[in-house]
This record gives structure tokens, sequence and C-alpha cells, in this order.
């Protein structure tokens, strides 16, 4: 028993906190830890300073989030900046006799739902010269093809024969682009050139910090252009002045797909940016789980795109991330790991994904009667629903190395080490179509009867 007078807790002191009795002797609460010897008055006392204390803080954070919560909704909602119209209403369009830029034109959707039927037969070739890894394009009755030895040179695409040459200073890895009086392509040294249709005179020229592998995409006037230092820029196509700048945070590699709304770029890490196409503003970042190789394709309702963890995606490009939207799903998604939430939150903008192949998918899609098409590592061409996702049919083309698929009417053409495949669309059968003596990588170029192969070690075939 403790001696009389003493200070120490009597046996089975109740807490000043909880009210709880304990043992004899002890100094602290064994259910809140609180101290024994507190006179109750002056816990209260302590108690209520605290309760006050989180109040505040608690008020002050709020005001904090509010605060953060009206910037970031006075920024996003305004005024949009005006720029003057383009000086020219310019476009790499499609056209039956024409294949202006990668994948066909600025949507990339890699198909001539009326083309003419495919042959085998050599119409002519030519020469680049040295190796090649982009696609040929087709515009004014002429073949615009670029090597790594950084020419880019004009074939006429009745017999081949050489209209003009030129000569950059640096390698071209991207497929050129063509528009109006114009042919533009990028080099490794960071530059775009802008060069004359008809004599391949150099007219002006861009320069980005860092090398450019992604080919432009020309639309209503304006060039758009991804970079390896992360930016998409916009120029005007006609004086390359910059109309804006949009920080992707990484490397572009892959053409930018074009609508009326959108202009949709990936860069490296996953991310795919839709911005406004009239005033450079992020109007969503959709985070894949693998990086887009290749460029993306904007179809009527969705955009697709083949990543680096072997699943192809739709995502809605109308949609709009609002502010702190993402902030929200971040701690709805801690909330899902740590059990508190029973559904892991949905990606803002995913319409479907589809894992195709446990190797990285490295060639765009291409579109064409409700059904994507998709070349895979392990030597296969699939068909997916545009729609859903659903797989459709596969054919397997006994080759490696597959190119992007062009399609032309219910043919599918695909390049690879072998040369080019033609599979029919509705018999799912397959054939070799021409036999290539180096690799295919590219997608091939449609122009009226005439289908047009760059080949690996710079030779460019026409076949009709």
């Amino acid at each position: 028993m403790p001696r009389e007078g003493s200070d120490a807790p009597s046996p089975a002191a109740a807490c000043p906190a909880c009210g709880r009795a304990n043992v004899p002797d002890a100094t602290r609460c064994a259910n809140c830890w609180t101290a024994l010897d507190r006179h109750p008055s002056h816990f209260a006392l302590e108690h209520a300073r605290g309760l006050r204390n989180r109040r505040r803080l608690l008020a002050a954070l709020g005001a904090a989030l509010l605060l953060a919560a009206l910037v970031a909704l006075a920024l996003w909602v305004r005024p949009d900046p005006i720029l003057d119209p383009p000086t020219t209403q310019w476009s790499a369009a499609q056209a039956p006799d024409t294949w202006p830029m990668l994948h066909g034109g600025p949507r990339h959707q890699g198909a001539a739902l009326n083309g003419a039927p495919v042959g085998g037969e050599v119409a002519w070739t030519a020469s680049l010269g040295a190796p090649a890894s982009a696609s040929p394009v087709v515009a004014n009755g002429a073949v615009y093809a670029a090597s790594q030895a950084g020419v880019v040179a004009a074939f006429s695409l009745d017999d081949g024969g050489l209209l003009w040459r030129y000569e950059a200073d640096n390698p071209i890895e991207a497929t050129p682009a063509a528009a109006g009086e114009f042919v533009y392509a990028g080099t490794r040294g960071g530059r775009l050139i802008a060069l004359d249709a008809a004599d391949g005179a150099e007219r002006w020229s861009f320069q980005a910090r860092n090398p450019i592998f992604a080919s432009p995409a020309v639309y209503e006037g304006t060039l758009y252009l991804g970079a390896a230092d992360g930016f998409l820029y916009a120029l005007d196509a006609r004086t390359g002045a910059l109309r804006w700048a949009y920080d992707s945070g990484g490397w572009i590699v892959g053409s930018p797909a074009v609508n009326d709304v959108v202009v949709a770029a990936a860069s490296s890490g996953g991310a795919m940016h839709l911005i406004d196409v009239k005033t450079g503003k992020k109007r969503l970042v959709f985070e894949s789980a693998g990086p887009v190789a290749d460029s993306p394709l904007l179809g009527e309702d969705a955009l697709y795109a083949a990543s680096g963890d072997g699943r192809v995606w739709a995502i809605d490009w109308r949609a709009l991330e609002y502010p702190l939207e993402k902030g929200f799903n971040f701690w709805k998604t801690n909330l899902y790991a740590w059990g508190m939430l029973g559904d892991l939150p949905v990606a803002k903008g995913l319409l479907w994904s589809h894992l195709l192949s446990g190797e990285p998918l490295q060639a765009s899609p291409a579109l064409a009667h409700g059904a994507l098409y998709v070349s895979a590592p392990d030597g296969a061409l699939h068909a997916l629903s545009a729609r859903t996702g659903e797989s459709l049919w596969s054919v397997d083309l006994d080759a490696a190395y597959l190119s992007a698929p062009t399609v032309s009417g219910e043919i599918v053409l695909v390049g690879s080490e072998r040369g080019l495949h033609a599979v029919d669309a509705r018999e799912r059968a397959s054939r070799l179509l021409h036999a290539a003596n180096a690799p295919i990588g590219s997608p091939p170029a449609l122009a009226g009867e005439h289908v047009v192969l760059l080949t690996a070690d710079g030779t460019l075939t026409a076949l009709r």
C-alpha cells in the first residue's frame, strides 16, 4: 500500500481521460496512455485546447484547399488566348490519288476504303542511295522519301524518275509530310525543314531543342510537330511561325493525330496527351501502362493506340479533365489500395483496353470497316472490334518485324523482313504479295493504282 500523503496514484485509479480503472501503481492508463497523476480539470483544459488547435488547423487546411481549388478553376476557365488564324488552310489531306503523310492523313487511320485492287506487278524501282527507316508519301503526282543519310528526294509517281534531291545536315528518320506547296521533314539534329514541293528548295526551317523522330502532321494551315525535347509545337504551315507550344514532359517519338477539336500526342512513359488544336491547352492526359512507340489514331468516337505493355487502348477523345480531378482520383486509388473502396476508379476517358500480346506493341493500328488491324510481335495480324475491343480474328503471317498495317479496300497490307504481305479481311487468308531484298519496316503508301514501298536499304518500289 502507498504511504499516507504519497503522490502515487491510488489503487484502481480512474483515468482522467477515458475513465477506465487501472491496476495499482500504474502511472499511465492501459487504455489510452494518459498520465494518471493528471487532475481531471487540467486534462479537460488541455483537451479543449487541443480540440481548438485541431479545429483551427482543419479550418486553415480547408481554406488553403478552397483557395487552391478557386485558383485552379480560375486558371481553367480563363479566356483562351486569341490567336490570329494561320496564313493558309493547307492540309496533308488524304485523297484517292494521294497519301501525303504517315498513315495516310492527319488522323492516321491508315486506310483507303475505296482503294484500287492490289496487284504485285512491279511498275518501277528507284534508290535513295542510303538506308531508310521511314515511309514514302505521295502528293502532287510525286513520291517523296527520306533516308538516314539526310536526303529528301522526289520521284515521279508514273515512272520513278528523279525530280529533285535535297541534302540535309543530319539524318532523317521520320516520314516526311506534303501539304500545299511544301514538303516537310524533321532531322535528328532537331531541325524541321520546309522544302518547295516543285523543286526541293529550302523555304524555311524551325529548330527544336532535341532530335525529331516524329513525322509532322499538317491540318488546316497548322503544322503539328513532336520532338524529343518533350514539346508539341504548332507552327504556321506556310511561314513556320510558332503559334503555340505544349510541354508533354517526355519524348514525343510518334506523329501527332489531329481532327477539328484535338491533337493527340504520346510521350515517353506512357502518357497520351489530348490538346485543344486552337489554343494548345490541355484537355486530358491519359496514363497507359506502357509507352506508345508509334502514332495514335483518331477515329470518329475514340482515340486508339498500341502500347509497350502489349495492350491496345480506346480513349474518348472528347473527355475533359477538370481542375483537381486527377488529385481526387489519386486519393480514390489509395483508398482502394487500403481496402476502403470496393472498386478501383476507372481512368478518365477509358473506353476499353485489350491485352493482345505479352511483348511490346511497336506499330500503330489501322482502322477500317469498324475493325482495328494490329501487328503483333509474334508475327500475327489481329483484327479487333473498334467499338468493344473484342477479338475478331487473327492471321499468322509467318514473319517477324511486322510494320504497321495499311488497308486498301478489303486488303490489309503489312511489311516484314520477307516482303509485303496481303491479307484478305473477308477470307482471312494471306499471301506474300511482293518478296523484297531488304526488310519493309514502315507501312506502304497508297495512291490510285499504286502501292509504294520503301525498304530498309533505301529502295523505292511501286507496285500496281
